[in-house]
């Protein structure tokens, strides 16, 4: 016997995100929706020194609602994404089915991924911060 489950599945993503950024430079930042204000302020810290981005202009950033999963390939393709840099999100919410380790680059479909703790453990560990330093320093985002 088979079973079949039933999946409502909207045709955009304008209810599990949130989206700014000018995008200049193909770079999307992706984070929890319910990122602190403080988190934020240490992520425009992060793009601007490591990557020496303007986070208003150079890149998009991209809030998901907490659970959900998103039409990734659809803002792949929209916003001609070449780097993607997620914070305390799993490749799964992105719709991406593959393994992956904390702060190491992923090449995958000719975009490279970095998938880092939460912006709170980074704020809280500072070998967290060299590690993800280093990783961003290895990628083409410098």
């Amino acid at each position: 016997m088979i079973e079949l489950t039933k999946y409502n599945v909207t045709d955009d993503n304008s209810s599990h995100i949130a989206i700014s950024g000018d995008n200049q430079k193909g770079i999307a930042i992706v984070f929890p929706l319910s990122t602190s204000k403080s988190e934020i302020e240490l992520l425009d810290t992060i793009i601007s020194k490591a990557i020496e981005c303007d986070t208003d202009q150079d890149v998009l950033k991209v809030s998901l609602k907490s659970g959900s999963k998103i039409r990734w390939f659809q803002l792949v393709n929209t916003y001609r994404i070449t780097n993607v840099l997620c914070f305390g999100i799993n490749p799964r919410s992105l719709s991406l089915n593959f393994d992956f380790r904390y702060n190491e680059l992923i090449n995958f479909h000719n975009i490279e991924y970095i998938f880092s703790n939460s912006l709170e453990e980074i704020a809280q560990d500072q070998n967290l911060k060299k590690t993800l330093w280093k990783c961003i320093k290895g990628s083409t985002l410098t």
